[in-house]
């Protein structure tokens, strides 16, 4: 795995990707040259710029099984969300009940009325569950991977099950995007939000949206002049909507954002998506392990097919926990009730092994 691209790797013992992962070599660089063409030479690299944010189209594209046209770059997965949220007259939206605020908030803020199914203890949930609150929705919200347990829901069961129902399907893969494999059209997914500072290893400032079926008959509820199905035409006087999912962008792309994602996600195909989660699920079996050895009780769910690279580890007072790991140069961060350890392909068994037995010492155990 590509350790030697990510240089923060040599300084500490870093387990905090699902709060914000290091970025590598690759990605610094794309940013870098952005910024000194720019610099040296002012806005004359504008069609090589728009050149590249294709090849960045196109890498995303092949990380989440979508067509390039399809995919769109803004800002945030907030700004993704909102936008989609836009796509919807008001009426009941599902979700899970311990969801990230962004999953959620958009529609509230909206006047849709909120269907909320119950996760149980490590924060597991099946369709039956979401059966039994989602029957009038017409809209279903879900995180692929749960930002604080780390469970890993069954897209292709919700996908089947909001199809039988006609219910739209849009899921935040911000937490399992480059770790897991994914094949958003052929899952039918009708949106897909995923910021890029997390498992896609991008930095802050862009997030993908992807929309596998295109936009709507009226086009993205956005407009500008980048929403139009003729961008160059420049026609200020005439409603003309672009139905790829490109053109939810509406205006200019974050270029050395979108280069920096383009990059790492060139790095996560080229090695592998599959390959990828087997690495991360095979060392969160090794955690685990080490945890059970020195009796610290895991909240996460025990079923590998159910889990991510997210453990969350049951210890008093997660924060001060955290922050003595960090002392000791191990990082990682305290969410909900518990200290939440991340794991990605670019870590290795002896850091875990590192941490267990820090651990054990700060637990007394």
């Amino acid at each position: 795995m590509p350790r030697d691209q990510f240089p923060a790797l040599q300084k500490s013992t870093y387990l905090n990707t699902a709060g914000g992962a290091p970025i590598p070599l690759a990605a610094h660089a794309a940013a870098v040259q952005y910024y000194q063409e720019s610099l040296e030479d002012g806005d004359v690299y504008w069609n090589t710029w728009l050149e590249r944010t294709d090849n960045a189209r196109r890498e995303v594209g092949e990380l989440v099984g979508a067509s390039a046209r399809h995919v769109a770059f803004l800002g945030n997965a907030s700004a993704g969300l909102n936008l989609v949220a836009d796509l919807d007259e008001p009426g009941v939206f599902a979700s899970a009940d311990s969801e990230f605020p962004s999953c959620t908030l958009p529609w509230l803020r909206r006047g849709f009325k909120h269907a909320r199914w119950r996760t149980r203890e490590d924060g597991a949930f099946d369709v039956d569950d979401i059966a039994r609150v989602a029957g009038n929705a017409t809209v279903l919200v879900v995180s692929w991977v749960q930002f604080a347990s780390g469970f890993r829901a069954d897209l292709a069961a919700i996908s089947d099950f909001c199809a039988s129902r006609g219910i739209r399907l849009v899921v935040d893969g911000t937490q399992a995007v480059g770790a897991f494999p994914l094949d958003a059209t052929e899952l039918g997914i009708d949106a897909l939000v995923f910021s890029g500072y997390k498992w896609l290893t991008a930095g802050y400032g862009v997030a993908g949206l992807v929309m596998p079926k295109g936009l709507p008959e009226l086009g993205s509820p956005h407009a500008g002049w980048r929403s139009q199905v003729d961008p160059f035409d420049l026609r200020s006087d005439v409603v003309a909507p672009g139905l790829d999912g490109a053109h939810a962008e509406a205006g200019h792309p974050p270029f050395p954002a979108v280069f920096s994602l383009g990059a790492s996600a060139a790095l996560w195909n080229g090695q592998g998506t599959r390959a990828t989660s087997q690495r991360i699920l095979s060392l969160v079996g090794h955690l685990n392990q080490g945890l059970e050895r020195i009796g610290v009780p895991v909240l996460s769910p025990s079923d590998p097919r159910l889990q991510s690279g997210i453990v969350l580890l049951d210890v008093k007072d997660p924060a001060d926990v955290a922050r003595q790991l960090s002392k000791r140069g191990i990082v990682t961060s305290a969410r909900r009730a518990g200290l939440r350890v991340s794991v990605h392909a670019y870590n290795t068994a002896d850091e875990l092994d590192l941490l267990v037995g820090e651990l054990a010492g700060i637990l007394g155990r």
